[in-house]
């Protein structure tokens, strides 16, 4: 396993503590910051190669080609193994390297200690899960981020589901008489990638992400002999997800997700008269299920697994006879990212309430080509095109309504350059350098929201139209004299839905020389 599997855990903590002597006992603070990192790594396809028969050859970007070494006494004959590997390891196991990673991140900070100690005692005089000493200051599990109380117990106590046993922590004794704070944060995160080759010089990327988090903040006071009561809590949470979402056009229309299956599903929810949920939790299903594609991976995978983004690019299609005659170099490349995001809030004796959702799709680019043309005049001519498109929607239920964010941009870019050639002057022959870059970009960027009581109405808030153009050229004579011009036009103008946002015009031209003088 070690020639396959590899894997890495690292933990630190870092404690601190203050005291602030113009508030006497109360002004004791302590706190920490603690870092869990996790990685697991798997070189699959190496290994399922070897469960094949198969060895594998390194070629471009690190991946593994399979190189066959059983024998093929006729070409007719298909064993059961060969079976095997187009229906299973072809499909699922021909993946290079699957990676996954767990962080945890856990801060927290307590005002009003007991002891007007920082705690060394308990760190050199104890080991961990033993009881420490209060006068010593907090104890060892609390600066090692184990705990969320400064001097609080930690006791195991058996439960009835899995796994059967579970840990409760006490609050233990703080400064007498005071009014103090206690916050803790703690944020978890879950990330698989993995790589494979499509086919000759294409290679797919995919990626699958899980986030949660959680905020308590508390109020208590204190007795005279350091007993705590909570008098006010709130806490807050969210959960976040990799998510699989495409705009309701061309055939992706089939799948029937977007804004208006949002309004079907919420007006469906609020029919039943069998529901008995309220109104935001309505709504945070149908804003959940209907912006899904392919919703049937929800009963699956369940609503809580992520779903795959991916990233695809393609390289070698120079052999083309479209790009053959004129690039050395042609790449193409396309990515897809969207995440699912929810937030709550509770408060003491009220109960958990929604606070937001929110998802989208990310294009980024939906198509990108880079070409490297041939030498034009012994230099080097490059050239790139993207076209990006994002949309985003976000519900705020205290507000009822959902807010759609949009973005397009339409880019390409013309680069030559050329290195040490001869121009006489003066009756020298220096060398030089040149270079000329064209850029130009159409983005357009909008919003407008959809109020609950009517989803299939969108009512525009604002959106700007943008065009820049640059032109930039520079210069260099024998490293000694170098100069530059540039020209930028930048033209911006309100959405014709809005009138929000003036437009304007705007032309710049700049000049630069810089001459070494030196011996």
């Amino acid at each position: 396993m070690n020639k396959y599997v590899n894997i890495n855990l690292s933990y630190s903590s870092g404690y601190r503590w203050q005291n602030n002597f113009q508030q006497g006992t109360l002004g004791r603070s302590a706190g920490y910051s603690a870092n869990l990192n996790l990685g697991f790594s798997i070189r699959l396809k190496s290994l399922a190669d070897s469960w094949f028969g198969e060895e594998t050859e390194t070629r471009g970007r690190g991946l593994q080609t399979p190189k066959d070494t059983t024998k093929k006494s006729d070409a007719l004959t298909i064993s059961p193994k060969q079976i095997l590997k187009y229906l299973i390891k072809t499909p699922f196991l021909d993946y290079d390297n699957v990676q996954i990673t767990f962080t945890q991140t856990n801060t927290a900070m307590n005002t009003g200690l007991y002891s007007e100690r920082p705690g060394m005692g308990n760190l050199w005089s104890w080991l961990p899960f033993t009881s420490d000493k209060i006068e010593y200051g907090p104890s060892l599990l609390y600066q090692l981020g184990l705990v969320s109380y400064p001097n609080g117990e930690l006791k195991l106590t058996p439960k009835k589901g899995f796994p059967f046993f579970g840990f409760e922590q006490s609050m233990g004794l703080r400064a007498p008489n005071g009014n103090l704070d206690d916050n803790f944060n703690q944020t978890n995160k879950i990330t698989l990638t993995t790589s494979r080759p499509l086919w000759q010089g294409a290679y797919l990327d995919l990626s699958w992400n899980l986030s949660w988090s959680f905020q308590r903040n508390q109020r208590i006071i204190t007795d005279s002999s350091g007993v705590p009561r909570v008098t006010s809590l709130t806490s807050s949470g969210s959960l976040g997800r990799s998510f699989l979402t495409l705009p309701p056009v061309f055939i992706f229309s089939i799948f029937k997700s977007g804004i208006s299956s949002v309004a079907s599903k919420y007006s469906e929810l609020k029919l039943d008269p069998t529901d008995k949920r309220t109104d935001d939790e309505k709504l945070a299903q149908a804003f959940e299920e209907g912006f899904e594609t392919l919703p049937f991976l929800s009963k699956l995978l369940g609503g809580f697994l992520p779903r795959v983004n991916w990233r695809l690019r393609w390289d070698g299609l120079e052999k083309f006879s479209i790009f053959k005659s004129f690039a050395t170099r042609v790449s193409l490349e396309h990515a897809y990212t969207s995440n699912f995001e929810k937030r709550w809030r509770s408060f003491i004796g009220q109960g958990q309430t929604f606070e937001s959702e929110r998802t989208g799709y990310d294009f980024n680019p939906l198509v990108g080509l880079n070409i490297t043309f041939k030498p034009l005049w012994n230099g080097n001519l490059t050239g790139g095109f993207r076209y990006i498109t994002s949309t985003y929607y976000d519900l705020n239920f205290s507000a009822k309504a959902i807010v759609e964010t949009f973005r397009r941009e339409i880019s390409f870019n013309l680069s030559y350059s050329k290195r040490g050639f001869n121009l006489p002057l003066f009756g020298l022959s220096l060398k030089n350098d040149v270079d000329i870059m064209i850029t130009y970009s159409s983005s357009k960027n909008s919003r407008q929201t959809y109020q609950a009581r009517n989803l299939s109405e969108a009512i525009p808030l604002d959106g700007i139209l943008r065009t820049t153009m640059e032109f930039r050229f520079r210069y260099m004579l024998s490293t000694r004299v170098t100069g530059s011009l540039f020209y930028r036009f930048t033209k911006s103008k309100s959405d014709s839905r809005s009138t929000f946002i003036p437009g304007s015009t705007i032309n710049e031209v700049g000049v630069d020389l810089h001459i070494a003088i030196g011996t």
